[in-house]
């Protein structure tokens, strides 16, 4: 996901991970992408008003080193009572 932080402009990149953000305000703003697995990054783009204007950003995000603890899980079973003459009941 890539998002204009301070505003609530955000976007998800395509399978070619490009994007395009609309309606940014003019002036500096930090673009930051984030994915699951990556360290996040951001850099300054500044957007003026001129019809058509664009920024190109090149984003490169950095592989996350995680450290995982082990954890058992219990199953558990529930069970439920359905009287005989429920209507639902089968």
């Amino acid at each position: 996901m890539v998002t204009v932080e301070g505003t609530g402009i955000g976007v998800f990149t395509n399978l070619e991970e490009a994007f395009s953000l609309t309606r940014v305000p003019a002036g500096a703003s930090q673009v930051r992408a984030r994915r699951v697995g990556y360290n996040s990054t951001a850099v300054s783009v500044t957007a003026t008003v001129q019809a058509l204007n664009t920024a190109t950003a090149d984003l490169r995000l950095a592989p996350q080193t995680a450290v995982l603890t082990e954890r058992t899980a219990a199953h558990r079973r529930l069970l439920v009572s359905v009287p005989v003459d429920c209507p639902f009941h089968h």
